[in-house]
């Protein structure tokens, strides 16, 4: 009998340590990621392969040029490829999250630390926007829509060129810029 109350005993014990370790992983997953870093990928597949392989096209037939595709760690569900546009200062990204799916962001920095992004994302506009950062949400906009938004509403100066070798930088640093804002706010907020 003590051996059965003790075999009980240890498989209570050992349930219960899932549980707390399921719960903790799971309250660990759902906290916001702070920082992130991109890195370059080649092997990392489209989930919408027709429409990234389009949209892709569509940046460089309007003079944008490539500047990578990344992966980022901290979120292995995303995969971003940048692109430049020099001769307008202006920076584009063609994204995709496994569950909100593909869209496209073009974007315009200024040297004051502000910023215009206009795009295309599924799920955008559900935040509020950082101070100085004006971001527009064409939900259903075609790319066409968003270039003429995004160059209709850019300042006509102050604006900081964007170098193919720098997006990766400039794409985490304005992350970073964003989450740091919101969790001196208490967090993300509608």
């Amino acid at each position: 009998m003590n051996a059965v109350v003790t075999t009980l005993l240890i498989i209570l014990a050992v349930l219960a340590l899932l549980v707390l370790g399921g719960w903790y992983l799971l309250k660990l997953s759902r906290r916001p990621v702070l920082e992130i870093n991109l890195y370059p990928t080649e092997g990392k597949k489209w989930r919408n392969a027709e429409k990234a392989a389009e949209w892709s096209k569509w940046f460089l037939k309007n003079d944008f040029e490539p500047a990578g595709t990344f992966e980022c760690w901290e979120m292995p569900y995303i995969i971003i490829s940048g692109y430049v546009r020099p001769s307008d200062q202006m920076i584009g990204a063609l994204c995709e999250h496994a569950e909100a799916g593909i869209w496209i962001d073009i974007g315009v920095q200024y040297e004051n630390g502000d910023g215009l992004t206009v795009s295309n994302a599924p799920s955008g506009g559900s935040l509020d926007p950082m101070p100085g950062q004006t971001k527009f949400y064409l939900k259903e906009g075609s790319p066409d829509e968003i270039l003429v938004k995004a160059i209709t509403e850019r300042r006509p100066t102050g604006r900081v060129a964007g170098a193919k070798g720098e997006f990766a930088f400039f794409f985490e640093e304005q992350y970073r810029r964003e989450m740091k804002w919101r969790l001196g706010r208490g967090g993300p907020t509608p």
